[in-house]
């Protein structure tokens, strides 16, 4: 699950792609910068993944709770285009049993009784979905977009100078 908003930089991809070519050491600073700057959203999200199991039933089997549910959560810079829209950064859910208490009962109704049963239960515990990213990424996104902004003007700024200096 990833979570979107907008912020817009007018000619960041191209930018970006002439990056790659031109001066790959800045890109890398870019990536790094912007993965940074989302840090404070990405523990936001684990803050609110429990360390235990959040059902007693989710201890063994396919869909076990271990520490990935948290460390599962990460980002991945860049995406791809939708017409004039570029995604940034995303913020995902790498874990299984992470994403399975994060989304469940978000997308349809279950058909068997235990399957509204494990519903019910983690919605009356903690809520309903999405129960640790969208609002942890409610509560941190003005900072993360305050903070890729930076990334991103020291980015051009850094070309900038490159480009005085040639």
């Amino acid at each position: 699950m990833s979570v979107d908003t907008s912020l817009e930089v007018k000619g960041l991809k191209a930018s970006i792609d002439a990056l790659k070519r031109a001066n790959p050491q800045v890109r890398r600073d870019l990536t790094k910068g912007v993965k940074g700057a989302a840090e404070p959203l990405i523990m936001a999200a684990r803050g609110r993944v429990p360390n235990s199991p959040p059902l007693s039933r989710m201890t063994d089997g396919k869909y076990a709770w271990t520490k990935k549910a948290q460390s599962g959560i990460t980002t991945k810079v860049g995406g791809r285009s939708r017409g004039n829209a570029y995604t940034i950064i995303s913020v995902i859910q790498k874990d299984g049993p992470g994403s399975i208490f994060d989304m469940a009962g978000k997308a349809n109704n279950p058909t068997t009784a235990g399957g509204r049963a494990f519903i019910a239960n983690l919605s009356r515990r903690f809520g309903a979905p999405s129960r640790s990213m969208w609002p942890a990424a409610e509560e941190a996104l003005p900072a993360v977009i305050q903070a890729v902004r930076v990334a991103v003007d020291e980015s051009l700024a850094e070309i900038n100078r490159k480009i005085v200096e040639a």
